[in-house]
């Protein structure tokens, strides 16, 4: 299986090439963003290209510009991982197909004539940054002193909290980290 995995920016890459490997089997997933290493792979069954789009909204950009590698190459999957911010705007569950629409609109219309069907597109709300939050022991991978206990006693119990109802995540995972260089507390 041969998948395109586009990502809006550098940290959906980031977590990406976090989550990746932590659920692959030796010899089963090959992820890289070079296409051309993947391409030439004879080993591994199931090959990721995985991509940062390098912005927000700029995913079709991006395969517009790329058009020969989507169409000269034959991905099983195209997978479009973007953040939706919420703010002015209805519930994600009242407007992903607007968001979806404006993305397959912009696809070159060849290009999206081709993978029409193997298109899947993830909004995570306010900012994938949220999905860290789902894995409390990533804080102590980083620093010992940022266990669970240490950061909800002092960022009043954020890891009890529904990941993608936390403001800002991307901040708050910078203030977490800086919080522990700063203090002793932790």
């Amino acid at each position: 299986m041969l998948i395109a995995l586009l990502a809006e920016g550098q940290t959906e890459r980031i977590y990406f090439e976090y989550l990746l490997p932590a659920i692959q089997l030796p010899d089963q997933l090959l992820v890289s963003r070079r296409l051309d290493q993947i391409l030439e792979d004879p080993i591994e069954r199931n090959k990721i290209w995985l991509v940062d789009c390098q912005g927000d909204g700029a995913i079709a950009a991006y395969i517009n510009r790329n058009a020969p590698a989507f169409m000269r190459n034959t991905f099983d999957q195209l997978i479009f991982v973007r953040d939706y911010f919420p703010y002015n705007r209805p519930p994600t569950s009242l407007c992903k197909i607007d968001v979806c629409r404006s993305i397959v609109q912009r696809i070159h219309p060849d290009i999206y004539q081709r993978y029409r069907d193997n298109m899947y597109i993830n909004l995570s709300v306010e900012e994938v940054e949220a999905w860290f939050f789902a894995d409390p022991g990533m804080f102590a991978r980083v620093n010992p002193l940022l266990t669970e206990a240490n950061i909800n006693q002092e960022c009043n119990n954020i890891l009890n909290t529904n990941p993608e109802d936390i403001k800002r995540p991307g901040r708050r995972i910078e203030e977490i980290i800086s919080s522990c260089r700063k203090t002793s507390s932790f």
